[in-house]
């Protein structure tokens, strides 16, 4: 059966968002092709042309960073937002936050900056979905007729017919009871349910102080272990990924960076340096600037925020490093971490 929609994003920063869309447009009943990175390769590679072919709408996932890589003509986003441009697909950029073009892009896919897109929103995802729709070209998913549950309503209606009857009968048969005076007995008090909570909306929690907090299906999760024994954990918090382990390591925080893994692989810490420290959420977190060497050997800034409550110290970098937005996203990791 032929696909609808391809999603196309880049792994870190992107790939939550992407398998987000994945599930909800699925359940939508549009057929969804998620393009799994690690599984570029071999006859895999010819198989994603195929599908761009099959699919009407082409979904790009731009978190910050995401083109950055798109000056390799080997580079896979590229390749297949080429593939997608050249076969006329309607290609709908999903901008994630902090996320802008590059000031250059290879020709073949230098009109994607003039596609008609969204920035998506964690906090109005719904909204934005139903936004996105509108964009796609794809005919809307013909809902199925139920034909199972209507049967079911209608045997549950005889049965709450036939029960009121029988019930009517039952008391019409008895007179009512009474005391020893000839008064009626008091009749029996039923203890009704306590009014259900206010619906938590969907991706939300509610603490008992009644304040509302973002929380994502599996947001954290066990990756691996580092040479030495120490657990390494991925996080993703409103579509960027955060790489971080317990750096049990030294009471100078930023020894933490030291051992700092990015896509669970070691990486050479150029430079690093503190330059500020607050209490978040019963933290001392440390921020701290640091240059790191890249796979392609190239030299890169990163923001790493290390944080300690007593008992509990991760190492996690920020996509978000600018005052308000950065403090935002460290009170969200640290609230939602279960390695409490």
């Amino acid at each position: 059966m032929p696909y609808d929609i391809f999603i196309s994003y880049r792994r870190v920063g992107g790939e939550y968002t992407a398998k987000i869309l994945h599930d909800k447009l699925t359940q939508r009943g549009y057929r969804v092709f998620f393009d799994v990175e690690s599984l570029r390769s071999g006859e895999f590679n010819r198989r994603l042309f195929s599908v761009i072919d099959e699919c009407t709408d082409f979904l790009l996932v731009l978190s910050p960073g995401s083109l950055d890589r798109c000056g390799d003509p080997q580079d896979w986003v590229r390749q297949e937002l080429a593939y997608a441009i050249a076969q006329k697909k309607n290609i709908i950029p999903v901008m994630l936050r902090n996320f802008s073009f590059p000031v250059t892009l290879p020709q073949e896919i230098d009109a994607v900056r003039w596609c008609n897109g969204l920035e998506a929103s964690a906090e109005f995802f719904d909204a934005f979905l139903e936004k996105l729709i509108e964009f796609f070209k794809a005919p809307a998913p013909k809902r199925k007729k139920k034909r199972w549950l209507l049967a079911l309503v209608c045997v549950l209606t005889a049965l709450a017919v036939a029960a009121g009857i029988w019930w009517g009968m039952q008391r019409t048969a008895r007179a009512p009871a009474e005391t020893g005076n000839g008064q009626p007995l008091p009749s029996v008090q039923v203890a009704q349910a306590s009014p259900s909570a206010p619906a938590v909306p969907e991706g939300m929690r509610l603490y008992e102080d009644e304040r509302l907090s973002f929380c994502y299906p599996e947001q954290w999760l066990l990756a691996q272990k580092d040479a030495e024994g120490n657990p390494l954990y991925r996080g993703k918090v409103d579509g960027a990924a955060y790489e971080f382990q317990i750096a049990d390591v030294s009471d100078d925080l930023t020894v933490a960076i030291e051992k700092y893994t990015y896509g669970c692989i070691s990486v050479p810490i150029v430079n690093a340096g503190a330059f500020g420290t607050e209490q978040i959420g019963g933290y001392t977190v440390v921020m701290t600037g640091a240059l790191y060497q890249g796979e392609d050997g190239a030299t890169r800034e990163m923001m790493i925020a290390c944080a300690d409550n007593g008992h509990t110290r991760v190492a996690m970098e920020l996509f978000y490093g600018e005052g308000a937005d950065a403090r935002t996203m460290l009170t969200q990791i640290l609230e939602t971490l279960i390695i409490k």
